[in-house]
């Protein structure tokens, strides 16, 4: 309001400058042209504070007002200049014809505009309510240059973020539901058999149930590890490590795993790589990287964890002997929730996303590497600076 009222003060006092300076007017026409100005800008203020008051139902009549508005003011002040300048009633019934029109026409073209920006206004509001309601599949079609348009792509981009997030919830239950299904029924079958006197080791059993715990708690690991990392509250305790070293006791802690599927797994390094990082943490990746290996592995096959050291970098390699990465999944293996290709991606697609993020909160990167084979590697800077929590 206070803005509005300094602007049209500030267009008078213009006016008057430019019309003396334009016209030197006589003292009669300058009352005249500031009695003008100043029912224009009071007309102007007038409109403005009537319009604030107004309860409008929808924006595309408020747009329809505020053009209308500008074409009362518009026709007001010609009006008035026409029937104080025109010497000739044919002139000025002239001019007013001609003013009819023109208004008649702009509050034609305002209801146009209006009525064009309202349907879409609407569309935009339909399809958030449709999100709103779980319909994911709604688009608004509006297709703009304006402000409007841009509110429309955000909501198209919102909905497809949403869409594609239900996908990966949808794919989430269904594998950590079936990773948590197996060990369940085993574990069930075990001890029916251990209350029913049906079990003729009861030791083996025990054995077993112990395994399927172990496997359930790793799961819930790797699950409340996973939303640490998404979350940026990893924590990372960086100092220099051996990446051999660590590599070395990776392969230690994989190897009945790996002997279990048939599988061996060695080591090669050139000499000794150091770098500054959470040596747990990398212990964890490289022990993902294996198992993914071992898994993808053909029986009686060799996961071979290579460390090679390079100017400004430490690479380590994980590579089996298996067909290779799939190209359907290569570009995503990395993201949670892949499941494309089971084998690699192990269980719930957990192993491979975590790895990712806690060498990404090392500075350093992740990639798969042509074949033959899988091959994975970890590129580390040799001073890595922890990017903080996560």
């Amino acid at each position: 309001m206070k803005r509005l009222i300094i602007v049209a003060i500030g267009l008078v006092i213009l006016g008057l400058v430019v019309t003396e300076t334009a016209m030197q007017p006589s003292a009669e026409e300058r009352v005249v042209l500031g009695s003008i100005y100043g029912a224009t800008a009071a007309l102007t203020v007038l409109i403005y504070v009537v319009g604030r008051r107004m309860r409008y139902g929808s924006l595309q009549l408020a747009v329809q007002v505020a053009s209308i508005g500008v074409g009362v003011v518009t026709a007001v002040t010609v009006l008035l200049a026409a029937q104080t300048m025109f010497l000739s009633d044919h002139d000025r019934n002239l001019v007013l014809l001609a003013l009819a029109l023109g208004t008649a026409l702009g509050v034609s073209l305002a209801v146009a505009i209006g009525s064009a920006m309202g349907a879409d206004l609407d569309q935009l509001g339909a399809t958030a309510k449709r999100i709103a309601s779980g319909d994911l599949t709604a688009r608004t079609g509006v297709d703009r240059r304006d402000e409007l348009g841009m509110a429309a792509d955000a909501v198209d981009e919102m909905a497809d973020r949403l869409e594609a997030a239900e996908e990966e919830r949808r794919i989430f239950l269904a594998s950590v539901g079936h990773d948590l299904r197996s060990p369940l029924a085993s574990m069930q079958a075990s001890i029916e058999a251990l209350e029913d006197g049906l079990a003729s080791n009861p030791q083996q059993y025990l054995r077993g149930i112990a395994n399927d715990t172990e496997h359930l708690a790793r799961l819930v690991d790797d699950l409340f590890l996973l939303s640490k990392v998404e979350a940026g509250r990893l924590e990372l305790t960086p100092e220099p490590i051996d990446l051999i070293e660590v590599a070395d006791g990776a392969v230690e802690a994989a190897t009945a795993f790996a002997s279990s599927h048939g599988v061996s797994i060695r080591t090669s390094a050139d000499h000794s790589t150091e770098v500054n990082a959470d040596g747990m943490a990398i212990s964890r990746v490289v022990r993902n990287l294996i198992d993914n290996a071992v898994r993808h592995s053909p029986e009686g096959g060799v996961v071979t964890v290579d460390v090679t050291s390079e100017p400004d970098s430490a690479v380590l390699r994980v590579i089996d002997q298996g067909p290779g990465f799939d190209p359907s999944v290569r570009d995503s293996a990395f993201d949670r929730f892949v499941t494309a290709d089971p084998s690699r991606a192990g269980g719930a697609g957990l192993g491979l996303a975590i790895a990712r993020g806690i060498v990404t909160a090392h500075g350093g990167g992740i990639a798969i590497e042509d074949g033959p084979g899988g091959r994975v590697a970890v590129t580390l800077p040799n001073s890595a600076t922890i990017n903080g929590p996560g």
